[in-house]
C-alpha cells in the first residue's frame, strides 16, 4: 500500500511539472508586409499555392504570396496569428478591397519564436469584405 501511495504521488508530481512547462510556452508572432505591389512576381503565371516558402530551425520563417487589389500600394492588410497545439493560423484581411481595379501580388512575412514541437500545419487565410478564402495550406518540418 505504501509503495502505491509513493508512485500516486510521483505521478501526480510528474503531471503537475509537465502542465507548468506546456503553459509556460508562449510563442512569439511578428507579421508583416514585405515591399510594395509586386505587379511582375507571380501576378498571372503562377497559382497561390506555389507562393509559399518557409525556414525552420530556432523559430518558423514563412514567406508566402497574397494577390489582392493594387492600392493603397503600403499598410494594406490587417494581421492576426492563432496557434494551437500543432497548428499556426494565419488570418491576413485586406482593408481596401474595391479601391481600385486591378490585381498585384504582396509578399507577408511572419516569424514565430518559441515554437516547441518538430513539425506544424501552417494554414493561411484571406478575408476581404464577407469572404474568407484558404490561400495556403501546409505541414512544415524543423531542420
Amino acid at each position: 500500500m505504501r509503495i502505491k501511495s509513493v508512485f500516486i504521488l510521483f505521478l501526480l508530481i510528474f503531471v503537475i511539472g509537465c502542465k507548468e512547462k506546456i503553459s509556460d510556452v508562449n510563442p512569439s508572432v511578428s507579421i508583416k508586409q514585405i515591399g510594395k505591389c509586386n505587379y511582375n512576381k507571380l501576378s498571372k503565371t503562377l497559382s497561390d499555392s506555389l507562393c509559399f516558402d518557409y525556414q525552420f530551425k530556432n523559430s518558423l520563417i514563412i514567406d508566402f504570396c497574397v494577390k489582392e487589389n493594387c492600392c493603397p500600394d503600403s499598410n494594406r492588410f490587417v494581421f492576426e496569428s492563432n496557434i494551437v497545439e500543432d497548428q499556426v493560423l494565419i488570418t491576413v484581411t485586406d482593408v481596401a478591397p474595391n479601391l481600385c481595379k486591378c490585381i498585384c501580388t504582396y509578399t507577408i512575412h511572419a516569424e514565430i519564436t518559441g515554437l516547441t514541437n518538430s513539425s506544424y500545419f501552417v494554414t493561411c487565410i484571406l478575408k476581404n469584405d464577407d469572404v474568407t478564402q484558404t490561400i495556403h495550406k501546409k505541414e512544415v518540418f524543423r531542420n
